[in-house]
């Protein structure tokens, strides 16, 4: 982008009404939907692939975000 991060930053806050930190977990959210949707690995390895260090912070992030648990999304993706 060719930009400080300091003007990305404050961009996002003032246009987005958002921080840096909340769109990187919401694109991780994102993606980890995605890959909960496929069905092919476990919630830990999903956590890990998206950029998550630990699973606490994971399941927190995913809860907040979807108002479910990553197990409740999967479960809703089987019915």
């Amino acid at each position: 982008m060719n930009e400080p991060s300091q003007y990305v930053s404050q961009t996002l806050s003032q246009v987005m009404q958002t921080s840096f930190f909340e769109c990187i977990n919401n694109a991780r959210i994102e993606a980890a939907k995605e890959m909960l949707r496929a069905g092919q690995c476990s919630i830990l390895e999903v956590a890990m692939s998206v950029g998550f260090n630990a699973r606490s912070s994971f399941y927190k992030a995913f809860k907040s975000r979807t108002n479910m648990t990553p197990s409740e999304f999967q479960k809703t993706m089987k019915t």
